[in-house]
């Protein structure tokens, strides 16, 4: 008994029922010394940035006005796992983070 498959062809149609309006690849977000760095497709260009401590506070607001921004300022936040945000429209991109 089995099942044979021959000439198969297969098609991606994207995630179903997800908007994929301003589209693009997703954020890159990583932290070298206590820095985070962004890079993104221009659709996040004069996107809101939010960093979450892990009780909810924000620890840091700014905007994105370019495709890659450094946050440098984060010297007083203790060493951890936080929260980044984009938001932009009714987008939201969230990732965690470890600061070091």
């Amino acid at each position: 008994y089995g099942v044979f498959m021959d000439d198969m062809t297969v098609e991606d149609w994207g995630a179903v029922g997800v908007d994929e309006v301003g589209a693009g690849a997703d954020p890159i977000i990583y932290s070298v010394n206590k820095s985070i760095h962004l890079a993104v497709d221009k659709y996040w260009d004069n996107a809101e940035i939010r960093v979450l401590n892990l009780t909810g506070q924000t620890v840091y607001a700014g905007q994105m006005n370019s495709t890659t921004k450094v946050i440098n300022n984060l010297n007083n936040l203790n060493q951890g796992l936080y929260l980044v945000s984009l938001i932009k429209d009714d987008k939201t991109f969230t990732t965690k983070l470890i600061l070091r």
